[in-house]
C-alpha cells in the first residue's frame, strides 16, 4: 500500500509540474497578441456552442443548479431562448434605457446571456429588438459579444451601417488590420457612408499600411478640403505614421476633448502603428472595449497596460495565460528581483507594478518554502487592493505543486482558500483536513470550511446556519447596515422562522432611496404571475448602478424574493456569494 501511495504521489507530482511547464512553454512560443486573439476566438466559438446547446440542456441545468431553499413558488421551467418571444417592444426600450450598470456579476452575466441567447421567430419586431440588444451590448463594453452576434445573424438593410461600424471597430480594437481593411472595401462596394468620414479615414490608413503613399496623400488632401471641422488628431497621427522617425516615438499626442467617439478604435490602431502610447483617457472612455488595444500597445505605460489587463481578465476578455504573459513581460532587473524589500518600497503606491513584481518574484524562487512565503505576501497585498482572485489564479500552479507538510501546516487555511476560489475542491479539502491538526485559529479554519461548503453545496441550510452564527457575533457591533442585510437574508432564506426580534430601534431615518411604488408593484405582480422575464428586467432596473449595501433593506428583501423565484433559484447561490463578498460578511 505504501509503495502504491508513493507511486501515485510521484505520478501526481509529475503531472503537476507538467502543467506548470506547459504554461511557461505557451508563453515562450506565442506572442501576447496571439494569446489575446486566441482568447477572443475562443470566446466567440464558446458563444456559438452555448447557443447550440442551450435548448438541449436548459431543463437539466435548472434541475441541477436550483438552490434547495424552502420556497412558496413552484416555477414552470421556461426556455431562456423564448423569453423575448412575445414581449412588447416598448417594454424592452424602457428596460434597456434604464439598465446601464449592473454591479452584481451573476446578474450581469444573466442579463448578457439573455441578450445573446434568444428566439424571436414569433416576434414581429425581431429586427428592432436585435438592434436594441446589440446597441446595449456595445454600451456595456461587450463589443466582442456584439460582433459575435452580428456575424451569426442575417440582417435586413435596416441599421446596416450601425452593424458594419461595430464590426470595423471590433477589428481595429483587436488589431486585425487586414480584416479591417477588407471590410472597408466591402463598405465601398456597398456605397455606405459613415459619420465623421470614418470610411474615408480608414481608406487612407489602409493605403498607408499597403505602402500606397501617393494614393493616401491624394485622398487625404481631398478629406482636408471636404471636412467642415478638420480632424487635427487624425492628421497628427497620420503624419507621425508617414513621416515620423525614431526621435518622434516618444511623443505623446493627447486625445482632444472634442474627439469623434466613433473613431476611437481607428485612433487606437493608428497609435500602435505610430508606436505612440495610449493614455489613461482611453481606458476611462471604455474600460472593456479599449482594454485590448491598450494591452497590445507596447508603447503605452506598463502600469496602464497592467491595469487594463486586470480589468479585461475580470471581464473574461482575456485568459489567465495572457494575463501572466503580460505580468512576466515587465522588465525587472536582477538587482530589483534580488532585493525585494528595497524594490517594494520603491514601487509603493504603484499597485499594478507591485502585482507584477510579486508574480515574478514568486516564480523565481527555488525552494518551495520561499515560494510559499512570497505567494502569501502576494495574496495579502492583492487582497488589500481587491485583486485577490487574480493573485489566486496567477499562483495556481505554484499552489498545486505544494504538498501539506509540518513546515506549511499553519498556512493550510490560506492555501485552501486559494484552491477553493480556483475550483480545486479536492486539493482544498486535503489542506483543510491537514489544517485541522495545525495551529490555525479556529475562526480562520471555520471560515474556510464554510467557504468550501458554500462553493460545493446547493443546500440552503448552510447559508442559513452561517448567517445565524454571523448575526450572533455582530450583536454588539455598530455596523447597523450589515445587521440589516443579515436580517433580510435570513428572512428571505428561512421562511419558517421569524427574525423580527433581531431588529434594533437605534435608527429612525434611512437615507437609502427605494424605487417608485410602480416598480415595486410590478415586481410583486411579476412574481405572482410567474412572469420571469419582466421580473428579472424590473429587478435590474430597480438596482441599477447600486452596490448591495446601497439598496434599501425593504427593497433588498423584494429583490432577493424575486431572485429566489427566478428560474427556480438558479441565480440565488451565486448572488448570495456576491453579496457576502461585497458586504464583507465573510
Amino acid at each position: 500500500m505504501r509503495l502504491l501511495f508513493v507511486f501515485l504521489l510521484m505520478f501526481t507530482t509529475k503531472n503537476l509540474f507538467a502543467e506548470e511547464v506547459s504554461i511557461i512553454e505557451l508563453h515562450s512560443t506565442k506572442s501576447l497578441d496571439q494569446l489575446v486573439l486566441d482568447q477572443e476566438t475562443i470566446n466567440i466559438e464558446k458563444n456559438e456552442i452555448e447557443d447550440t446547446l442551450e435548448q438541449n440542456t436548459e431543463e437539466n441545468n435548472q434541475d441541477e443548479q436550483s438552490l434547495e431553499i424552502s420556497s412558496n413558488y413552484e416555477n414552470e421551467i421556461i426556455d431562456v431562448s423564448n423569453f423575448w418571444d412575445t414581449i412588447d417592444i416598448n417594454k424592452i426600450n424602457f428596460y434597456l434605457n434604464n439598465i446601464n450598470k449592473i454591479n452584481s456579476p451573476p446578474l450581469y452575466n444573466e442579463f448578457i446571456n439573455l441578450m445573446i441567447t434568444f428566439n424571436l421567430d414569433n416576434n414581429q419586431n425581431k429586427n428592432e429588438i436585435i438592434f436594441l440588444f446589440i446597441k446595449k451590448l456595445v454600451e456595456l463594453g461587450e463589443i466582442q459579444k456584439a460582433y459575435s452576434l452580428i456575424k451569426g445573424m442575417e440582417f435586413l438593410e435596416d441599421n446596416l451601417i450601425f452593424y458594419k461600424t461595430i464590426e470595423l471597430n471590433y477589428l481595429f480594437s483587436t488589431y486585425q488590420l487586414n480584416d479591417a481593411c477588407e471590410l472597408k472595401n466591402e463598405f465601398s462596394s456597398q456605397n455606405l457612408k459613415l459619420d465623421n468620414f470614418y470610411l474615408e479615414k480608414t481608406d487612407i490608413f489602409c493605403l498607408v499600411m499597403e505602402d500606397k503613399l501617393n494614393e493616401a496623400e491624394l485622398l487625404n488632401s481631398i478629406l482636408v478640403e471636404t471636412e467642415t471641422v478638420n480632424d487635427e488628431y487624425f492628421q497628427s497621427l497620420l503624419n507621425l505614421i508617414v513621416n515620423g522617425g525614431d526621435e518622434d516615438k516618444n511623443n505623446t499626442i493627447n486625445l482632444p476633448t472634442g474627439y469623434s467617439e466613433n473613431l476611437i478604435f481607428l485612433y487606437s490602431a493608428m497609435h500602435r502603428i505610430a508606436e505612440l502610447p495610449l493614455g489613461d483617457k482611453f481606458l476611462e472612455i471604455d474600460p472593456n472595449n479599449l482594454s485590448i488595444p491598450i494591452i497590445l500597445s507596447n508603447a503605452s505605460k506598463m502600469e496602464l497596460r497592467l491595469k487594463a489587463a486586470n480589468k479585461a481578465y475580470n471581464s473574461n476578455l482575456i485568459s489567465v495565460e495572457s494575463l501572466a504573459a503580460l505580468y512576466q513581460s515587465v522588465d525587472f532587473n536582477s538587482e530589483q528581483l534580488n532585493n525585494s524589500v528595497k524594490t517594494l518600497q520603491n514601487l509603493s503606491g504603484n499597485n499594478e507594478l507591485m502585482m507584477a513584481y510579486y508574480f515574478q518574484l514568486a516564480n523565481i524562487q527555488i525552494f518551495p518554502s520561499s515560494r510559499l512565503s512570497v505567494v502569501l505576501d502576494f495574496w495579502k497585498f492583492a487582497e488589500s487592493i481587491g485583486l485577490e482572485k487574480i493573485s489566486y489564479k496567477l499562483t495556481d500552479n505554484i499552489v498545486k505543486s505544494l504538498e501539506p507538510s509540518i513546515d506549511n501546516s499553519n498556512f493550510g487555511a490560506k492555501i485552501a482558500t486559494a484552491l477553493i476560489h480556483n475550483e480545486e475542491f479536492e486539493r482544498a479539502l486535503k489542506w483543510i483536513i491537514f489544517a485541522e491538526n495545525s495551529n490555525v485559529s479556529n475562526a480562520e479554519l471555520e471560515k474556510v470550511k464554510f467557504l468550501y461548503q458554500l462553493y460545493q453545496s446547493d443546500d440552503g441550510t448552510i447559508f442559513i446556519q452561517y448567517l445565524k452564527n454571523k448575526y450572533q457575533t455582530l450583536e454588539n457591533d455598530s455596523n447597523s447596515n450589515l445587521k440589516e442585510i443579515l436580517y433580510v437574508l435570513l428572512n428571505v432564506l428561512d421562511t419558517e422562522n421569524n427574525y423580527n426580534s433581531l431588529l434594533t430601534f437605534d435608527k429612525v431615518i434611512d437615507e437609502r432611496m427605494t424605487p417608485t411604488i410602480y416598480i415595486n408593484s410590478e415586481i410583486e405582480k411579476s412574481i405572482i404571475n410567474k412572469d420571469e422575464l419582466n421580473l428579472f428586467m424590473l429587478l435590474l432596473v430597480s438596482i441599477n448602478d447600486k452596490e448591495w449595501n446601497q439598496i434599501h433593506p425593504e427593497h433588498l428583501k423584494l429583490v432577493l424574493e424575486g431572485i429566489k423565484f427566478y428560474k427556480n433559484s438558479e441565480l440565488l447561490k451565486n448572488t448570495l456569494l456576491n453579496i457576502f463578498n461585497n458586504t464583507k460578511i465573510f
